[in-house]
């Protein structure tokens, strides 16, 4: 019975030695498990990491690009803002002659004016003097011819 007692003590100790065994061998797979887990999301993180890094290369890229055209597109604005203001400006300036010129050809006309009315007026009276004497002159020749 010895015996038996001692081969079931050693069965157990084999047992309980198999048993810390198989609970090391799963602890190792959890940890290799969590081990591939924390390598894959590791992997996944750098993957994650480099796809925005290239993202936001590639996005400097286009903002540099959209900068350089929006200053080349503001100095052509510039550009045609100061020829409409040089224009504006020849206008203002063809503006003013047109209004000195008008002035002076309404100056011009009523000078004209007043001119001409005065030689109306001298006609007038060079007409109404003529046709006193011419008229005298008929009355006197009628006159004459009466007698």
């Amino acid at each position: 019975m010895q015996i038996s007692i001692k081969s079931a003590r050693a069965l157990q100790e084999q047992e309980a030695l198999v048993a810390l065994e198989v609970a090391k061998n799963e602890s190792k797979q959890v940890l290799t498990c969590l081990l591939i887990g924390g390598i894959l999301l590791l992997a996944l993180l750098l993957f994650v990491l480099y796809n925005r890094f290239r993202v936001m290369t590639e996005q400097k890229k286009i903002i540099e690009n959209q900068k350089v055209m929006v200053d080349a597109n503001n100095q052509a604005l510039v550009e045609k803002n100061r020829t409409i203001q040089a224009q504006a400006d020849q206008i203002a300036e063809i503006n003013e002659k047109i209004k000195l010129i008008n002035e002076s050809l309404e100056t011009r006309v009523e000078e004209r004016t007043e001119e001409i009315e005065t030689q109306n007026k001298k006609l007038r009276y060079y007409a109404f003097s003529n046709s006193r004497t011419s008229s005298f002159v008929q009355t006197d020749g009628f006159n004459q011819s009466l007698e």
